[in-house]
């Protein structure tokens, strides 16, 4: 099994002069803190840093512009990732830089399931089939403040994208389907959609042998001119209208082409101010006098401890505007890339008609040199047309046969029954010792079920759910295992015997070796051991002594993903 460790998470907000640094265990963190003292907006961060958005996020957090940093191990392998906003980049354990990405689905996702040799594909709501983002190589090892105590596998945002996407989710975490099959499922998806192309091939063909059929028995190829004019005149206005809708659509990328180049030549100059900024706060430290002269004109300037955090300033300015700017660019770059498309598609229909209108046009002169045996020809070819589709077609499913007979190899009762009793034995014993008792039997028989009770059962129900899950992952040795996050567990008014009950839990019932992040207000007199990481001050998770120190250390990743 492949296993995930954090190692710590570096926050920098340079709008509020604010940083913090923490350094995990590598068995139990504990975050503790009053309400209002930061405890969730720090545990949000922790997988927010590799693209899965929590379900909410608090706006004064937002507001603040933090850059966050996570650094982590892959089997003993050790990576950096950073984030800003909708910016991604990703570090090896030199500090390599290995990419940066702007997009969490399309180049970030694909990223880091290489890097987590992630397997698993979901079907879209188009009916493509897509590695999915992030959020869903980490739902079973996380249960967020805001949403993971309603229901379970829901502690991150914007999970919809992808059709009936719970029970594929499950069956690969748990290792009902292996990596093995989600890549050969994924080769007989890409398959059928192969097999699109030539089947509507064959019915255009199918539609045209038929046609011709229909016009040989009557009148051998006549036309009606006055119909001929009307399709003419009709395809002549499509024309116009593609040609416009072009034009507009052209002048738009011309714009939004204008608006990058403005940001780009504004990003350009404050990193030149940057640079200037840095090298005078160097020049200036390095001399110790609190006086300078001016070595050409003599004039005397203060090189005060006042003077030299004004430069510091300025140049945490500059890096708050810079990301400011890379994130309008990123944006800009997204409309560029959006009209492209339509442009493109505008373009392909228009040569399209054009070519239709084209052939129309040309029939005129045709009409007199098509004769009967030139019927016979065009008759004769579609027939060799259509025969070499079919080829194709039963070509296609064969392959496609070949790979659903290698799936079934995958699919093995015996080892699906045996997980699934496991995860009933597990539930039983959980939802027992948590004093839940009116659970549905479904429930403990469907791996993949919604956890539905009410009052202060449900918390507990669902606490039982994801600890079985864990056990189930971490049994089969399936897939990554990744860091156990869990926030604010005293949820629904818990009384004290439960509320304990769920603490001792979550200490006792964590799978062997497995890492865990924990945050609440109250232990209860629960020792966890591990490191304990104590909030105090209301409504700031960061501090002011840290700023300098973390965001020195930050700025490296900074640049690199400015591409400073």
């Amino acid at each position: 099994m492949r296993n995930l460790k954090l190692a710590e998470m570096l926050l920098v907000s340079h709008k509020e002069k604010k940083a913090r640094k923490i350094k995990f265990h590598p068995e139990v963190t504990v975050i503790q803190g009053e309400n209002d003292t930061g405890k969730s907006s720090l545990i949000k961060s922790i997988y927010y840093a590799f693209g899965a958005d929590p379900v909410n996020i608090h706006h004064h957090w937002t507001k603040a512009n933090i850059s966050t940093l996570v650094r982590f191990e892959v089997q003993g392998t050790k990576y950096s990732i950073y984030r800003h906003g909708k910016s991604f980049s990703l570090f090896s354990s030199n500090d390599q830089h290995l990419g940066t990405f702007s997009s969490i689905t399309n180049e970030l996702a694909p990223k880091l399931a290489d890097l987590f040799y992630i397997k698993l594909r979901l079907v879209d709501q188009s009916g493509n089939n897509r590695i999915p983002p992030p959020a869903y190589f980490f739902l079973p090892f996380y249960i967020d403040q805001d949403g993971g105590w309603i229901k379970n596998l829901s502690s991150f945002d914007r999970l919809g994208q992808f059709k009936n996407w719970r029970k594929d989710l499950v069956f690969y975490h748990t290792g009902i389907r292996p990596n093995a099959w989600y890549e050969l499922n994924s080769e007989a998806r890409m398959l059928k959609i192969k097999k699109d192309e030539p089947v509507h091939r064959e019915r255009i063909v199918n539609d045209m042998i038929r046609q011709m059929k229909r016009k040989f028995t009557v009148a051998g190829f006549d036309i009606d001119v006055a119909a001929y004019k009307k399709e003419i005149d009709q395809l002549l206005n499509i024309c116009e209208e593609l040609r416009k809708n072009e034009e507009a659509y052209r002048g738009t990328l011309v714009e939004l082409e204008t608006e990058r180049v403005r940001l780009e030549a504004q990003k350009e100059i404050i990193i030149f101010a940057k640079q200037e900024l840095q090298e005078d706060y160097s020049f200036a430290y390095k001399i110790e006098e609190d006086h300078i002269d001016c070595p050409t004109c003599g004039a005397g300037y203060s090189n005060a401890f006042a003077e030299r955090f004004s430069i510091a300033c300025d140049e945490d300015r500059c890096v708050n505007l810079l990301q400011k700017i890379q994130e309008s660019l990123i944006g800009v770059e997204e409309k560029i890339q959006k009209h492209r498309k339509i442009l493109s598609s505008t373009s392909a229909e228009l040569h399209e008609v054009q070519k239709l209108l084209s052939a129309k046009q040309g029939r005129i002169s045709l009409k007199d040199l098509i004769k009967n045996e030139g019927k016979k020809e065009v008759s004769k070819t579609l027939d060799r047309t259509l025969t070499k589709i079919h080829k194709e077609i039963s070509y296609i499913d064969s392959k496609i046969r070949d790979i659903e007979e290698k799936l079934k190899e995958y699919v093995d009762r015996k080892r699906t029954t045996h997980i699934i009793n496991e995860y009933s034995k597990y539930m039983r014993s959980y939802l027992n010792f948590l004093d839940v008792k009116n659970i549905e039997e479904a429930t403990l028989k469907k791996i993949d079920a919604n956890i539905k009770e009410s009052g202060s059962d449900l918390p507990r129900a669902l606490l039982g759910y994801f600890f079985s899950i864990l056990h189930v992952i971490k049994a089969n040795d399936s897939a990554l295992f990744c860091p156990i996050v869990i926030d604010a567990p005293n949820q629904q008014e818990q009384d004290q015997i439960n509320i304990k009950k769920m603490l001792e839990f979550i200490r006792d019932r964590r799978p062997a070796g497995s890492q865990l992040i924990l945050g609440f207000v109250d232990d209860y007199g629960i020792d966890f051991k591990g490191e304990i990481i104590s909030l105090t001050e209301k409504y700031s998770a960061l501090s002011r002594q840290e700023y300098q120190k973390v965001s020195a250390e930050m700025e490296f990743y900074e640049n690199a993903n400015l591409r400073v």
